[in-house]
Protein backbone atom coordinates (compact mmCIF):
# COMPACT_ATOMS: atom_id res chain seq x y z
CA UNK A 1 0.00 0.00 0.00
CA UNK A 2 2.69 2.22 0.75
CA UNK A 3 4.56 1.55 -2.34
CA UNK A 4 1.15 2.78 -4.47
CA UNK A 5 0.77 5.64 -2.43
CA UNK A 6 4.50 6.86 -2.93
CA UNK A 7 3.85 6.43 -6.76
CA UNK A 8 0.83 8.82 -6.66
CA UNK A 9 2.96 11.75 -4.66
CA UNK A 10 6.13 10.35 -7.13
CA UNK A 11 3.52 11.61 -10.15
CA UNK A 12 1.86 14.41 -8.54
CA UNK A 13 5.13 15.52 -7.65
CA UNK A 14 6.78 15.29 -11.67
CA UNK A 15 3.21 17.27 -12.55
CA UNK A 16 3.97 19.84 -10.31
CA UNK A 17 7.53 19.75 -11.71
CA UNK A 18 5.98 20.15 -14.84
CA UNK A 19 3.69 22.79 -14.45
CA UNK A 20 6.48 25.08 -12.65
CA UNK A 21 8.57 24.58 -16.01
CA UNK A 22 5.53 26.05 -17.64
CA UNK A 23 5.31 28.96 -15.96
CA UNK A 24 8.86 29.63 -16.11
CA UNK A 25 8.88 28.51 -19.82
CA UNK A 26 5.73 31.15 -20.17
CA UNK A 27 7.49 34.00 -18.23
CA UNK A 28 10.86 33.74 -20.38
CA UNK A 29 9.06 34.28 -23.90
CA UNK A 30 6.33 36.92 -22.12
CA UNK A 31 10.18 38.62 -21.55
CA UNK A 32 11.39 37.75 -25.01
CA UNK A 33 8.40 39.01 -26.76
CA UNK A 34 8.93 42.67 -24.78
CA UNK A 35 12.21 42.31 -25.78
CA UNK A 36 11.12 42.12 -29.20
CA UNK A 37 8.85 44.40 -29.04
CA UNK A 38 11.04 47.30 -27.96
CA UNK A 39 13.68 46.29 -30.44
CA UNK A 40 11.14 46.76 -32.88
CA UNK A 41 10.12 50.22 -32.16
CA UNK A 42 13.45 51.50 -31.49
CA UNK A 43 14.70 50.14 -34.86
CA UNK A 44 11.96 51.65 -36.30
CA UNK A 45 12.58 54.98 -35.08
CA UNK A 46 13.93 58.18 -37.32
CA UNK A 47 17.99 58.08 -37.08
CA UNK A 48 19.14 60.60 -34.66
CA UNK A 49 20.19 63.98 -36.48
CA UNK A 50 24.42 65.06 -36.24
CA UNK A 51 25.50 67.50 -32.98
CA UNK A 52 25.33 71.14 -33.96
CA UNK A 53 28.35 72.88 -34.61
CA UNK A 54 29.73 74.61 -31.62
CA UNK A 55 29.62 78.44 -31.46
CA UNK A 56 32.59 80.20 -32.11
CA UNK A 57 33.97 82.56 -29.64
CA UNK A 58 32.67 85.74 -30.88
CA UNK A 59 28.92 84.98 -30.24
CA UNK A 60 29.68 83.39 -26.89
CA UNK A 61 31.54 87.07 -25.65
CA UNK A 62 28.52 88.74 -27.47
CA UNK A 63 25.97 86.59 -25.33
CA UNK A 64 28.36 86.60 -22.34
CA UNK A 65 28.08 90.97 -22.60
CA UNK A 66 24.60 90.91 -22.37
CA UNK A 67 24.07 88.14 -20.07
CA UNK A 68 27.13 87.73 -17.68
CA UNK A 69 26.76 83.66 -17.38
CA UNK A 70 30.20 83.56 -15.54
CA UNK A 71 29.47 85.49 -12.85
CA UNK A 72 25.98 83.97 -12.35
CA UNK A 73 27.53 80.62 -12.14
CA UNK A 74 29.85 81.72 -9.83
CA UNK A 75 27.14 82.96 -7.81
CA UNK A 76 24.44 79.96 -7.70
CA UNK A 77 28.20 77.80 -6.97
CA UNK A 78 28.18 79.74 -3.60
CA UNK A 79 24.52 79.56 -2.62
CA UNK A 80 24.45 75.81 -3.32
CA UNK A 81 27.64 75.39 -1.11
CA UNK A 82 26.54 77.85 1.64
CA UNK A 83 22.77 75.48 1.44
CA UNK A 84 25.03 72.42 1.44
CA UNK A 85 27.24 73.29 4.69
CA UNK A 86 23.79 74.84 6.25
CA UNK A 87 22.57 70.82 5.71
CA UNK A 88 25.50 69.47 7.41
CA UNK A 89 25.67 71.92 10.16
CA UNK A 90 21.67 71.41 11.22
CA UNK A 91 21.93 67.88 11.83
CA UNK A 92 24.14 68.41 14.96
CA UNK A 93 22.10 71.54 15.69
CA UNK A 94 18.78 69.22 15.38
CA UNK A 95 20.33 66.74 17.80
CA UNK A 96 21.02 69.50 20.38
CA UNK A 97 17.60 70.70 19.89
CA UNK A 98 18.92 74.27 19.03
CA UNK A 99 17.03 74.52 15.75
Amino acid sequence: MLGLLQDILCVLQGAMAGVLWALVEAVNALVLAVASLIFLVVSAMPPMPADPDPLDSTVLSFVNWFYPVGGLVGILAGFVALWAAWLLIRIPLRWGRVV
